[in-house]
């Protein structure tokens, strides 16, 4: 059987193994993206994260409600077990790297929730930096000059500021 795809860029989204397709909320997108990254975590804590501004209570109804409408929609995609949420061992979650975790999606409702996306949108952009300096860094050894311009030019595309990018791109430029 084909198992879950949970898409967490670009359009955020969850298809079912049957084929069917489901836009996601901002919450039901929050849940997922927190469980496929911190992994199982109790529900009170998913319930006081994604609904911050009222009681405990509705903040656990409001939980059972999402929960209830993902699983008519695709089916058994969290599991709950005793009190733990965890993503369904058959999901596939599917993110483009070139895009930020949650992409479109803001979250400026969910204070805490947006503050923990941040940092993990900045460690995951800090990653792939530190994978084209490399990749770059490889190139300017091995002598592959257009190599590692084509790097340092990758890099300063998506981050102009970059002043690493900016030195690969003068150490190729001046070896050339």
């Amino acid at each position: 059987m084909t198992p879950y795809r949970v898409q967490l860029t670009g359009p955020v989204q969850v298809t079912a193994p049957d084929g069917s397709v489901m836009a996601l909320s901002l919450r039901e997108a929050a849940l997922l993206g927190w469980l496929h990254v911190e992994g199982p975590t109790p529900r009170a804590r998913v319930a006081g994260l994604l609904w911050p501004e009222g009681t405990e209570s509705q903040a656990r109804a409001n939980l059972r409600q999402t929960l209830s409408r993902l699983r008519r929609s695709v089916g058994e995609l969290v599991a709950d077990d005793e009190g733990v949420l965890v993503l369904a061992t058959d999901a596939q979650v599917l993110i483009d790297e070139s895009k930020p975790l949650l992409s479109p999606l803001e979250f400026d409702a969910l204070p805490e929730f947006a503050q923990w996306l941040a940092a993990q949108r900045e460690s995951s952009q800090r990653a792939r930096e530190r994978q084209a300096m490399e990749a770059g860094q490889r190139c300017l050894d091995e002598g592959d000059l257009d190599g590692a311009l084509a790097a340092a030019d990758h890099l300063l595309q998506s981050q102009p500021e970059n002043e690493t990018g900016w030195r690969l791109r003068m150490e190729a430029l001046y070896r050339r």
